[in-house]
């Protein structure tokens, strides 16, 4: 009991509730980056293979005197192809924002000491 009959809560108490919370916005935001990363490499994949197909649809192309068909299909690759690396980029982007909160949270973790069981 603290002076005037008010019951006071401890330093260490305090400390293991801030970690705590610290704590669990480092899982949630390390689980944001994971998804981040996955999606990040499912696009590549797309990206990879769409270029690929173009590629292929640029050589079947060329062999031929009517590229109508080819033309309207080699467009709809590029329009894909365009997407995935703006939705790439912009994750790169997300990623970099991600980690520097965490590397943030890191260090405000030390810089205020909050480490678990009463470290």
């Amino acid at each position: 009991m603290g002076m005037f009959g008010f019951s006071t809560r401890s330093l260490g108490r305090d400390r293991e509730t801030d970690f705590s919370r610290f704590t669990r916005i480092q899982t949630t935001l390390s689980q944001v980056l994971a998804e981040l990363e996955r999606e990040k490499v499912g696009l590549r994949k797309r990206f990879t293979d769409t270029s690929a197909d173009a590629a292929l649809t640029l050589e079947a192309m060329s062999g031929q005197n009517d590229t109508n068909a080819y033309e309207s299909r080699l467009d709809d690759l590029t329009v894909s192809i365009q997407g995935y690396e703006q939705r790439i980029m912009f994750l790169d982007t997300q990623l970099e924002f991600v980690d520097g909160i965490l590397g943030s949270i890191g260090s405000f973790i030390r810089e205020h000491r909050l480490m678990g069981n009463g470290n």
